[in-house]
């Protein structure tokens, strides 16, 4: 299992040129390669937090599960393993970009990312082992079509004469600078990307546990506001939602304060709350301006602090237990504009309203996730 979790098998795999035109077997560009990667792979893993629950694929890695399984197909190995791997680093080289191998593995990762909500680019590493004089492929450039610029291992300022990469013809553990600067710098880069990664796959991750909330039958914790002046409704709408399973938040309804520092205490308890519930519901009532002020402070302003503070999805409706004349064209189209749900819930039994909402609320996200 990869430090990313799934969708990923690999946190980052390699894709190189044997550099074997001649089908010998062997040659001392496999095996410099080969030792690059093995170094790269050494101090990927050398990370203090994560390095050990790394996973790296690359063809002839000594590991089992960590490279081609020769009693399987390669065909078959290589769509899976780039299919599933989060980190495509390239050895670029001429011998790579004329690699029918190469190609494959580039479309077989590419294929699969496009399923993922991860632009590709973000999960790219290029080490420029040798200089080039082959076009690159549209995915290893930018938007103006130049090669991406990479971590370069050779010396730019004297390739004519001495295009070797540093190390040649095989770095090991013993390899120093510049080979090894160049070799952490890229290292890096690679960490970066991983952190990055985990982080929004951890936020993923996290929604659609919300998401699976909301679809349940019943279970869900719904914060149900209303004013202290309209506490006969909210009981009525509490005790109603709480005998179809739903947990109702807060015990009481909201007293209005005209002090400042108690309306901000207030607020803060209310977004503190707020933000570990699956829903917010607002009662309505027959005061206009009231429900006006609910949609946009609470509904509006409280919410998002509360999305933001508990990183949750947080659906809003209002339960309209009033209709005419509160429930004007004017104040539902508002409602619409903050992202609020207008129900009507004039008439009993109205409960299934809130569960067919959330059903609704929870496959929109889905889509979105």
């Amino acid at each position: 299992m990869s430090y990313l979790g799934e969708p990923f098998k690999y946190d980052v795999c390699a894709s190189y040129s044997h550099g074997d035109p001649k089908g010998a077997g062997t040659s001392k560009f496999k095996s410099y390669s080969q030792g690059l990667l093995r170094e790269l792979e050494t101090e990927l893993k050398a990370h203090p937090t994560f390095g050990d629950k790394l996973t790296v694929f690359f063809d002839d890695h000594d590991e089992p599960g960590e490279g081609l399984d020769p009693n399987s197909a390669l065909t078959e190995q290589l769509r899976t393993a780039m299919g599933q791997s989060a980190i495509f680093t390239v050895l670029m080289s001429d011998h790579y970009l004329r690699s029918k191998w190469c190609a494959d593995e580039r479309e077989y990762w590419l294929k699969n990312g496009s399923t993922l909500a991860f632009d590709h680019s973000e999960r790219l590493s290029v080490a420029r082992i040798w200089n080039t004089t082959e076009k690159w492929p549209s995915m290893l450039v930018d938007e103006r079509g130049n090669p991406l610029v990479g971590t370069c291992y050779f010396d730019q300022a004297h390739v004519a004469t001495a295009p070797w990469p540093y190390a040649w013809p095989e770095p090991d553990a013993e390899t120093k600078d510049p080979f090894r600067r160049i070799l952490l710098s890229q290292i890096g880069l690679i960490w970066q990307q991983i952190e990055k990664l985990k982080t929004r796959l951890d936020a993923q991750r996290r929604a659609q546990q919300d998401v699976a909330r909301l679809s349940d039958d019943s279970g869900q914790v719904l914060y149900l506001h209303a004013r202290s002046e309209n506490e006969e409704i909210w009981s009525k709408t509490s005790d109603a939602l709480t005998e179809q399973g739903f947990t109702v938040l807060p015990s009481q309804p909201e007293p209005v304060e005209t002090d400042p520092d108690k309306a901000l205490r207030v607020r803060n308890r209310r977004v503190e709350t707020l933000s570990g519930c699956d829903a917010l519901l607002l009662v309505g009532s027959n005061d206009g301006p009231a429900v006006e002020a609910d949609l946009v402070v609470v509904g509006r302003q409280d919410r998002d602090s509360a999305r933001a503070l508990g990183r949750r999805i947080l659906p809003c409706a209002l339960l309209d237990t009033v209709g005419a004349p509160v429930a004007t064209g004017r104040r539902t189209e508002a409602a619409r504009r903050l992202r609020v749900d207008w129900l009507d819930c004039t008439s009993p039994p109205w409960v299934g309203k809130v569960h067919e909402w959330l059903t609704q609320k929870s496959t929109e996200a889905r889509r979105s996730t």
